[in-house]
Formats: C-alpha cells, sequence, structure tokens
C-alpha cells in the first residue's frame, strides 16, 4: 500500500495534481450551480414581470 501512495518517489506530486484537479471540478462545478439557479431565478422574475404588466408601476 506504501508503494501505491508513494508512487515510485513521485506521490507527492502525482497526489498534489489529483487534488488540485478535484478542487478546480468542484470549484466549476459549484459555479455553475449558483450561476443556474441566478438565472432561474431571473428568468422566472422577467416571466412574471411580463404576465403582470401592473407590477412594472407599483415598483416605481
Amino acid at each position: 500500500m506504501n508503494e501505491f501512495l508513494t508512487m515510485g518517489g513521485y506521490g507527492f506530486y502525482i497526489w498534489t495534481a489529483y487534488g488540485v484537479s478535484f478542487l478546480v471540478l468542484a470549484v466549476d462545478a459549484l459555479v455553475n450551480r449558483l450561476q443556474q439557479r441566478k438565472t432561474l431565478q431571473n428568468l422566472a422574475q422577467f416571466h412574471q414581470t411580463q404576465h403582470n404588466p401592473t407590477n412594472i408601476l407599483d415598483e416605481h
């Protein structure tokens, strides 16, 4: 098992590369999910104002 983790002396570099890659993918997925929520909220708000134009006058 130790041989697997050390990977012939290159374990630190290999596991660091895996860790950084995983971190980048996780952050990318999180950013995409947050952007999707914001886009859906904006779309719902746009849809609401298009179907209820009296709300536009009430806001100003």
